[in-house]
């Protein structure tokens, strides 16, 4: 068994999709699969790479949590949009 290594953000402001996936705890896959059915914050494609900006997930997640109505908590979320 390997160890995981978790990249650190070049730049605190912007995440690719593994960065994205690691900052609210789902799986990379998920995370294409919801950029395709247009679920998910918004992003940026520059060349092969999609690019996330963190006030836009951040409030992306606000939303989910507003929208709840429960205020539940992100994860549990997360896993009802998967």
């Amino acid at each position: 068994m390997g160890r995981k290594f978790i990249k650190v953000a070049e730049n605190p402001e912007r995440m690719d999709s593994p960065e994205f996936s690691n900052y609210i705890g789902i799986n990379e896959k998920t995370a294409e699969r919801w950029a395709r059915e247009g679920r998910g914050p918004k992003r940026i494609k520059i060349g092969q790479r999609a690019y996330y900006f963190r006030p836009n997930v951040d409030a992306w997640i606000e939303n989910l949590v507003r929208d709840s109505g429960r205020g539940e908590d992100v994860p549990t979320l997360a896993s009802k949009i998967a």
